[in-house]
């Protein structure tokens, strides 16, 4: 009868060991498999592979699913060798996860812009709608480590208070 292994890439063998106590006395090989086949007629050594269904079946293991053999797999390789990032051993998640950070990063500051306000001038007969925009200034994003040295030197107390605070002492609101 035709045993297989899970495991194919190595010699497996299945050893006996006798023990007393912490100690080996005994260690025999009953069976090795060659390049994850076995073929054997022996009653012991099936009765031994029948205990262990999830290492050793009668029908061939699929072959597992290799990602760097597949198109993106290829073009993921050959983007992450540009980068020079060593590829022999990556997981493809994390080699996407490297590719990924090593592209600049562009910030998109979003500038709020109020809505405009709406002034009702009224003549005589209609109705007009004059809009006239609020003049806008751009959104300076703060480091939080700037934001605390400027606290500081203006004489803030900055341990244990929230950023919102911070800002508002600054702008002289509080």
């Amino acid at each position: 009868m035709r045993y297989f292994s899970k495991i194919i890439n190595k010699p497996n063998a299945i050893i006996e060991e006798q023990r007393d106590g912490f100690r080996l006395i005994k260690h025999t090989k009953i069976c090795e498999f060659v390049n994850g086949v076995l073929d054997t007629e022996d009653p012991d050594v099936i009765a031994k592979l029948e205990k262990r269904p999830d290492l050793f079946s009668t029908t061939p293991w699929a072959t597992p699913y290799n990602w760097k053999m597949t198109e993106e797999g290829i073009n993921l390789l050959k983007e992450g060798e540009k980068l020079g990032i060593d590829c022999r051993h990556i997981r493809k998640e994390y080699l996407m996860k490297l590719i990924a950070d090593s592209k600049p990063k562009v910030e998109e500051v979003e500038e709020v812009l109020p809505e405009p306000e709406k002034v009702e001038v009224k003549e005589i007969e209609k109705e007009e709608e004059i809009v006239v925009p609020k003049p806008t200034t751009p959104v300076v994003k703060i480091d939080y480590k700037e934001l605390m040295k400027i606290a500081k030197s203006k004489g803030i107390k900055t341990h244990k208070v929230k950023r919102e605070l911070i800002e508002k002492a600054l702008k002289g609101v509080i």
